[in-house]
């Protein structure tokens, strides 16, 4: 059994600062890119286009990779596994190590955004990427990039009323969360090691996850909304241009008729 002891909570506290601030600056750079028209389109479109999905796969995937290089690295120790938190993050890494990492929050976005395409695109791409790096749960944490970018892509695809409002969203990035903790669970070995190890993962992953997927869903929602102004805009444009030919079409004839009786 896990005692929820006070190491444990400031490790959780620690971990999870950490990992959101490194998350915030991917978040505000996004935030920046999509000001620019050519990114707004392709966001637009990511879901439709097989080039706009590609994109959003290549992007995420990258960012799933710096996700994972933003990390913290945790130092699991044998006999009385004792939890160490370290900034370096050693390349490959040693067998008594892993990370927490916004690294699936990243395959999780871009499946939400782009479809199975290109979520599973973006999790095969950090997914690799952490395998190679080792370590105790290379195997779990490279299989779960993989599969929660797909089914946060089957989630687009499938059932998209699902995650149309945060509160679904939120929702996505727990259950991925556990999907995660689950696959520790399971592939980790000794199950003592997996059983201290998801603990230790499964509360910061869980709220950045959300953090992340919630604060893309905003930025999208706001994307839409400046892109329906747009539109009305447009439309609003085109009804004065058509009343202003209507008009002139009245007042045209009466001034032609005017100047051929004088």
């Amino acid at each position: 059994m896990i005692s929820f002891e006070m190491p444990i909570l400031f490790h959780w506290i620690d971990g999870t600062m950490q990992i959101a601030q490194r998350l915030f600056i991917v978040v505000v750079a996004a935030f920046i890119a999509i000001r620019m028209k050519g990114v707004r389109q392709a966001l637009r479109g990511a879901s439709l286009k097989w080039q706009y999905q590609l994109g959003a796969m290549l992007v995420f995937g990258l960012l799933s990779i710096i996700g994972t290089h933003s990390g913290v690295l945790l130092n699991i120790g044998d006999g009385n596994l004792q939890l160490n938190l370290d900034s370096a993050i050693p390349i490959p890494l040693k067998q008594n190590q892993a990370l927490i990492s916004f690294r699936d929050t990243m395959a999780l976005v871009s499946g939400l955004i782009g479809g199975p395409f290109a979520g599973l695109g973006a999790g095969i791409i950090g997914g690799a990427e952490r395998y190679q790096l080792g370590g105790l749960a290379s195997m779990s944490s490279s299989m779960a990039t993989v599969l929660l970018g797909l089914y946060a892509g089957l989630l687009r695809k499938f059932r998209l009323k699902w995650i149309a409002t945060a509160n679904g969203v939120f929702w996505a990035a727990i259950i991925g969360s556990l999907l995660h903790w689950l696959l520790i669970i399971v592939l980790v070995h000794p199950f003592k090691t997996a059983q201290v190890l998801s603990w230790e993962v499964f509360v910061p992953i869980s709220i950045v996850n959300c953090l992340g997927c919630v604060l893309f869903f905003w930025i999208m929602r706001d994307l839409d909304k400046d892109h329906l102004e747009c539109e009305a805009n447009a439309a609003r444009l085109l009804a004065v241009q058509s009343e202003l030919r209507w008009l002139r079409a009245q007042v045209d004839p009466h001034f032609l008729n005017k100047m051929y009786k004088s």
